[in-house]
């Protein structure tokens, strides 16, 4: 195994393992669906049957909460094999996920530095990728499409050609047709692009991609829904901070800030509705959804603003330390982390051994072993490598990108969310990010790295 990951075997060693991880999940699993698979499902059977997208699957309700860049995979899918469209689909992400291993291997020639197996490998075995490679979910095309994204950027920052600048703003603009959350991050990305080089060439480029790629969705929107918003769950993210707020400021459940914010909108704004507020903004466009439930919640958020950083903080780290596996992390689950960390606290190892005293290697791997990945990228990765990069003037094009990249994937974390499922998308580059600081902490490497493009 020392030689497998030293030499020249390890990439053989790193695929062989992820496939096998995968193959494992995939038999294991009683359900390869998500929390959010039937709105993509609903939606891809809209696109075939009626040519409209619905994540409901009405034809008379059309909407712009979710995109459709995964909906028309799973829609190609079921048009080749309708009765195995979600195997094929699996099949589809764990063929990319090992198209990733390789990618992440590469990176030992591009930053000159030895043993970067010794690093990638636990992240590319990280249990939380590997689920989501197997379940029918956004994330793992999502964290695929920004990590090529990723890379294309750094080699455009080292080669200048053009080439690579116009596969790093389609990549960008395909990761926002799959999830549309680096949605604000293509005007630092422009901003960052024609830095580069402070030349206009390279920015319209990118710019003229991202447009061409973004337009066909901002045009059925305007034609359809009468809106240029490239989606409406930004209402949704207001909504949930206000619940959010609302819980921290109350010590309140989440069940209980949802029927109270609920029931403050219902009485204040005279609405007539059996639903669920928070439900009501993934339906078709109007003018409570755009104007009404947002004015509510930013009202309720800007009147609670000191409540906002703990609440922000809350979340950050439950993406970071819940994981997000096959198995169950509610706070009931004896599983879950705080009650894990009590167990251990009274030195009950019950969970952790089997009843022959053997230990319970699923717990390991999908409990404890993402546990301390998470807290190795928290900690070790992002705020090492960003104080390392800073402190020491280590300001280079690319290093600048990377703090970009990764800070603001943090800054756009959830609140409301309650596992690493949110987080998946910035662990490859923490890692990459991590091995960027060691680069200068050799200073031959260091003298090497200074021939390239530097921050004036």
């Amino acid at each position: 195994i020392t030689m497998c990951i030293t030499g020249k075997y390890y990439k053989i060693l790193l695929l062989f393992l992820s496939l096998s991880i995968s193959l494992y999940l995939i038999i294991v699993k009683t359900n390869l669906l998500g929390s959010d698979s039937t709105a993509y499902i609903q939606a891809a059977n809209s696109l075939l049957e009626f040519n409209v997208f619905s994540s409901m699957g009405d034809p008379q309700s059309p909407d712009n909460f979710r995109t459709a860049g995964y909906p028309m995979v799973i829609a190609l899918a079921m048009s080749i094999s309708p009765s195995f469209y979600v195997e094929m689909v699996i099949i589809l992400q764990v063929s990319l996920m090992l198209v990733m291993a390789l990618k992440f291997i590469s990176f030992d020639k591009f930053f000159k530095i030895r043993y970067t197996p010794i690093v990638f490998l636990p992240f590319m075995l990280h249990p939380e990728i590997i689920n989501l490679s197997t379940s029918l979910q956004t994330e793992f095309m999502y964290v695929f499409t920004l990590f090529l994204f990723f890379i294309y950027t750094l080699k455009y920052v080292e080669s200048g050609n053009n080439i690579d600048l116009i596969l790093s703003a389609l990549l960008l603009s395909f990761s926002l047709h799959i999830k549309p959350v680096y949605l604000f991050f293509v005007i630092v990305y422009l901003v960052f692009v024609f830095f580069l080089d402070r030349n206009f060439r390279s920015f319209f480029i990118a710019l003229i991609v991202i447009t061409i790629t973004l337009s066909p969705w901002i045009v059925r929107n305007s034609t359809v829904l009468d809106t240029y918003s490239f989606t409406s769950s930004k209402n949704f993210n207001l909504l949930s901070y206000a619940y959010s707020i609302t819980k921290e400021k109350y010590n309140l459940s989440s069940t209980q800030a949802v029927q109270k914010v609920d029931n403050l909108l219902v009485d204040r704004y005279k609405l007539k509705t059996d639903e669920s507020i928070l439900s009501l903004v993934s339906s078709q466009d109007n003018e409570l959804i755009n104007k009404i439930i947002p004015m509510a919640a930013k009202d309720i958020i800007f009147n609670n603003i000191e409540y906002f950083p703990k609440v922000y903080v809350k979340g950050l780290l439950r993406g970071f330390y819940l994981p997000h596996t096959i198995y169950n992390v509610d706070k009931d689950n004896s599983l879950h982390i705080t009650n894990l960390i009590d167990s251990v606290k009274k030195g009950e190892w019950a969970l952790v051994f089997t009843d022959k005293n053997k230990l319970d290697y699923k717990v390991l791997y999908f409990h404890f072993f993402p546990l301390i990945l998470n807290f190795i990228a928290l900690i070790g990765l992002l705020l090492f490598s960003t104080l390392w990069i800073v402190k020491k003037q280590f300001r280079t094009y690319q290093t600048s990108f990377i703090l970009l990249f990764v800070w603001y994937g943090v800054l756009v974390a959830f609140p409301w969310s309650n596992n690493s499922r949110y987080m998946m998308a910035y662990f490859p580059q923490m890692a990459i990010m991590f091995l960027y600081s060691l680069n200068f902490i050799n200073d031959k490497n260091r003298i090497k790295l200074e021939k390239g493009k530097y921050i004036p």
